[in-house]
């Protein structure tokens, strides 16, 4: 079971093992496109509908199978993920994300939120609605159930539909599968117990006419706390790390802030509270008792409560099957379907309690009256600063619940090329939220007004509160996140005429999916408690009917070449789509692939689709107050924020920041480019290259961001869909409150090089080695505002990830060796991520190198393959950056665990 995280925070255990150095591990490179143009069995490969017997496709596709994963060294896919050259910013995200994260996993290719669509065996699954994240949650998927991941890295709404603005994520399933197989495996760091551990099993048979298939798998990590790494680790003498990981508010607090104090003044001239001095369990007898509060000793760091890596078990079942009803392929019947449950513990700093004048975020005046037992001052206290860390941290559980079903029947007409297939799908995403250890603002109000001392709230000591107090203030909330996705889809595909470079094939569909989302957060979370986040409920439903074709063009080959003109086709695609609540959408695609020469040595390539990204349900109805850290801008004029002269982080939004949905947003569009050669030299056997640019250019981006609010508007300037102002000030200037509505925004333009290398040398005594590479190099990415303002370009820099924007560095890179001899085989791989600036504080932050290593052994006679495995192991930390939300690293670039070490047992009977 998982571990106690209260108990996990104090109780730190060190495992450290002192074999690393002889022990290692069999890695090939990620990102290594299937090479060789070997004529196989023609398969349908992501991004097109037609099947091909060719390897080298017209459009860029990187397929991983079961054992390439295996040699990586990750236990699930977000761990992948991260290792893709083609990934970096905050559009994926994972494991890492403790401060903002549910527990689930996405990903983002070229760093395009929501850009990427997610398919199981080519079809959509339901995505996760909680807080309107509109993801589809790759953890709910187990490495067990997976016999490849097909990666296409262009748009494909001609093929797909919405969401496949940068590219594809299929995950093929295992199928057609004999006998039975057993994987466990245990993994942690040299450093602290982040012991992670899985087992998974698969059986199943498959004869001509039938197959089933049944596996299971179960997972569970340990948690990895803020304070266990040096880079996460708040250090109270850097002023960085001071002035970004640490608060005003704490315990003791800071009382009269603005209102009481001797001599320490704040950068406005004003007092900035008196601070108690007594020791923990004990609360004032006078006013002597208290001191100036002192922002260099007294500020609260959050880090000694929250995990930067969270805890997790994770369940999951999965079976298909099909059986021929007809001889031959003539009419077949399949299914399948997959369950899988994650529950998450989670945990964050006590509740920070602020009031300014006695006002709040909760209803009513929370001045400390004179008749309070506690007050010593005789006088009221309108401004005040408590977190309640006698009540315990906040705590977070979250828990999914995924399901999905397939059905359906395919065949072959006899006599004829006509191949068909008509399916029903199923899917819903349902997700339990369960906040604990926030305060009841009620509870809190009457407690404040209470002249009894066991009943009276006490923000005056240290730690002071009684049991009867807390116990009346402690509140839980919960909220719950349902997604259903279900509808049915039909394909016909077939050679359809002769040309003399050979055959034209098409296909040919539609579909109908019918989308709804519902989200409900109980009583208490809709009215906001004392400290303020609050969710209002939302429901919505769409219908999308679907009309979409194929058709791939020999022009040259077979029976029609000629000199530098050897094969020459041409694919051209295109999709509508009905929107039953926004419209309809056509999207078109032609792509071409070119052979100059007989010995197919080079391969040419290129591609221009147009591809949409619809608005989430979620981001058309949602309505909700959080408290973002935002820095005011330096271009405010002198005295419009509290740290206008120094655009210095706030600790906080005084009455937080609304987001609210839009009815009146439009899709996202792009224009996707590619151009790529592929290199197969015949005079060297077993090396292959490939060179791939691309460029996206979207319109009308989807976003919502606070901070950009505050970049971008003025106080005063007013939100046309609600006549609300954007931002509110109080009389003195400070900063209390924003509106921040989901947005049409301008444009992004990102363009960049895909480069793949392979060379496989076998030898006669020594058996084969691979060298592999896999690189991206991004030659643009930037972001224009609004409509007609100046492109601000984020390549090589880190800005503040609340935008979903993150870290984009210029290079991401990945280079291997494997050795495979006999039954033995090691690997090594380095993975690299380029340097960039840190645009909190202008800093640079340096480039990162991490190797990963393996060894393996098939015992033949047993079946087993047994497997030892080093990721980091030269315990590279990630570089420290002040613009992320919450642990000082680009978090979904990086593992903060570092040096983590693993075994595994795979056993076939």
């Amino acid at each position: 079971m998982i571990k106690n995280l209260q108990e996990k925070a104090t109780q730190r255990s060190s495992s450290l093992l002192g074999l690393v150095g002889s022990v290692i591990v069999a890695t090939t490179v990620l990102g290594q496109e299937t090479n060789v143009p070997t004529k196989l069995k023609p398969v349908v490969v992501t991004g097109s509908l037609i099947p091909t017997f060719e390897t080298i496709t017209p459009a860029p596709v990187d397929v991983y199978s079961a054992a390439d994963i295996a040699k990586t060294g990750v236990d699930n896919i977000a761990q992948l993920v991260q290792k893709l050259p083609s990934i970096s910013g905050n559009a994926s995200f994972g494991d890492s994300r403790g401060n903002g994260g549910d527990g689930s996993a996405a990903v983002g290719l070229r760093n395009i939120p929501l850009g990427t669509l997610v398919l199981i065996n080519g079809r959509r699954i339901a995505p996760n609605q909680l807080v309107g994240a509109g993801n589809v949650d790759i953890n709910a998927i187990p490495l067990a159930a997976i016999d490849r991941i097909e990666v296409l890295k262009d748009g494909a709404s001609a093929i797909y539909g919405a969401d496949a603005v940068a590219g594809v994520v299929n995950i093929i399933l295992k199928r057609d599968f004999n006998g039975s197989e057993f994987t466990g495996r245990y993994g942690n760091t040299t450093d602290t117990d982040v012991r992670e551990h899985s087992y998974s099993f698969v059986t199943g048979s498959a004869t001509e006419k039938s197959s089933l298939l049944i596996g299971g798998s179960y997972y569970q990590n340990n948690a990895l706390f803020s304070d266990d790494r040096k880079v996460s680790r708040v250090n109270i003498n850097n002023p960085n790390d001071f002035n970004n990981g640490t608060s005003g508010t704490g315990n003791p607090g800071q009382i009269g802030a603005g209102t009481l104090g001797h001599t320490n003044l704040g950068s406005r001239g004003r007092p900035v509270g008196l601070f108690y001095t007594g020791l923990p369990g004990t609360t004032p007898g006078s006013t002597n008792d208290f001191r100036d509060f002192n922002s260099a000793t007294d500020r609260f760091v959050f880090s000694h409560f929250t995990p930067s890596y969270v805890p997790t078990e994770k369940w999951y079942i999965f079976a298909n099957g099909s059986h021929k009803l007809l001889e031959g392929e003539a009419l077949e019947f399949f299914a399948e379907t997959g369950y899988s449950r994650t529950e998450r513990q989670n945990q964050f700093a006590p509740s920070p309690l602020v009031t300014a004048g006695g006002a709040s975020t909760a209803p009513g005046d929370f001045t400390i009256p004179t008749s309070n037992p506690y007050n010593v001052f005789g006088r009221p206290i309108a401004s005040w600063r408590y977190r309640p860390v006698e009540l315990g941290p906040r705590t977070e559980d979250n828990t999914a619940d995924v399901f999905r079903f397939v059905g359906g029947f395919r065949g072959k007409i006899p006599t004829t090329p006509v191949e068909w297939e008509l399916a029903t799908f199923y899917s819903e995403d349902d997700r339990f939220h369960r906040f604990g250890h926030d305060v009841n603002g009620a509870a809190l109000l009457e407690a404040i007004n209470s002249t009894d001392t066991n009943t009276a709230f006490n923000p005056f000591g240290n730690r002071a509160n009684k049991p009867a107090v807390l116990k009346a203030i402690d509140l839980t909330i919960f909220d719950r996140a349902f997604s259903k996705l279900a509808g049915f889809d039909g394909l016909v595909r077939s050679e359809i005429f002769e040309l003399p470079g050979g055959s034209v094939k098409g296909a040919i569909g539609g579909g109908m999916r019918d989308e709804k989302a519902d989200y409900q957060p109980d009583h208490e979370y809709q009215v906001g408690t004392f400290t303020g986040n609050s969710q209002q409920p939302f429901k919505g439903q769409r219908r999308v009917d679907s009309f979409f074709a194929d058709v791939n063009i020999p022009i040259l080959g077979e029976k029609f070449s000629g000199p530098m003109l050897h094969r020459f086709e041409v694919e051209v695609a295109g999709r509508y789509d009905n929107y039953s609540d926004f419209g309809d959408t056509e999207n078109p695609k032609v792509s071409f692939r070119y052979q100059p020469l007989a010995n197919e040595m080079l391969t040419f390539r290129g591609s221009y689709g147009n591809s949409f990204q619809a608005p989430t349900i979620a981001q058309t109805k949602l309505n909700f107050l959080n408290f973002p850290q935002v820095s005011i801008p330096r271009n405010w004029p002198n005295g419009m924020g509290v740290y206008a002269n120094g655009g210095q982080p706030a600790d906080q939004l005084q009455l937080g920041s609304r987001v609210l949905g839009s009815r009146v947003l439009k899709p996202q569009s792009s224009d996707n480019y590619t151009l790529g050669v592929v290199f197969t030299p015949p005079q060297v056997k077993g090396l292959t290259f490939s060179l791939d640019y691309y460029r996206l250019e979207i319109q009308k981006v989807i976003f919502n961001d606070p901070q950009y609010i505050l970049n971008t508007f003025s106080p005063g300037d007013i939100d046309p869909a609600t006549g609300n102002p954007y931002i509110t000030l109080d009389p003195s200037g400070n900063l209390i409150s924003q509106e921040v509505p989901y947005l049409n925004l301008a444009a992004i333009n990102t363009d960049g090089i895909d480069i793949g290398a392979s060379y496989v040398f076998p030898t006669d005594v020594a058996g084969t080695f691979t060298l592999s590479g896999d690189a991206n190099y991004v030659l643009t990415w930037e972001r224009q505002g609004l409509p007609g303002a100046k492109f601000q370009n984020l390549l090589g820099h880190f800005s503040d990830d609340s935008a979903l924007f993150g870290a984009i560095p210029r290079l991401k890179l990945n280079a291997g060796l494997l050795w495979e001899f006999m039954d033995f085989a090691f690997g090594t791989t380095a993975r690299y991520v380029g340097d960039y600036i840190d645009d909190a504080v202008g800093n640079h932050v340096g480039d990162y190198w991490a190797i990963d290593m393996q060894w393996s052994y098939y015992f033949r006679k047993y079946k087993t393959k047994l497997t030892f495995g080093v990721n980091d192991i030269n315990d590279a930390a990630p570089p420290k950056a002040y613009a992320a939300f919450s642990d000082f690293y680009a978090r979904d670039l990086y593992d903060i665990r570092q040096r983590f070490y693993y075994v595994s047992a795979d056993v076939k009977f």
